[in-house]
């Protein structure tokens, strides 16, 4: 920690790699934007069918068109939509890579209490990626 009216560095790194990736995930999903609306390459689930399914849950979404989930996905890059939904999945794992850039700040400052607490928020963040824990409102 320093002194002056500098920001720690720790606060500097977590800051500089979200600002990069936010913008790498905002050209990401205005490209997929523009490939989904084209159906180019072709979506897994047509625009037209998704309007008709737009009032039921995911969980029943899946059901019914047998969208792919999880690690799934990957298989299925070929498909505009996809690609939409890895744009998403990208920004929302932002913050893992954030908070996994400044844990060796921490870790070498031997600030034992920041470190805890960034590991504990790195492993339930993604616990909470691959769906071990969820908060479900419903």
């Amino acid at each position: 920690m320093n002194n002056t009216n500098q920001p720690p560095s720790e606060q500097l790194a977590y800051a500089k790699i979200i600002y990069h990736l936010a913008n790498v995930g905002i050209i990401a999903m205005i490209i997929s934007y523009i490939l989904y609306m084209t159906d180019c390459p072709q979506s897994f689930l047509p625009i037209n069918r998704l309007v008709q399914l737009w009032d039921i849950r995911s969980v029943e979404l899946i059901r019914i068109t047998t969208m792919p989930v999880g690690l799934d996905l990957i298989h299925h890059l070929n498909r505009s939509d996809i690609i939409s939904l890895m744009s998403i999945i990208f920004i929302s794992c932002i913050t893992i890579l954030g908070y996994i850039r400044i844990l060796p700040c921490f870790i070498k400052e031997k600030d034992l209490p920041y470190t805890l607490i960034t590991l504990l928020q790195i492993i339930v963040l993604i616990l909470a990626v691959f769906g071990i824990i969820s908060f479900d409102s419903h």
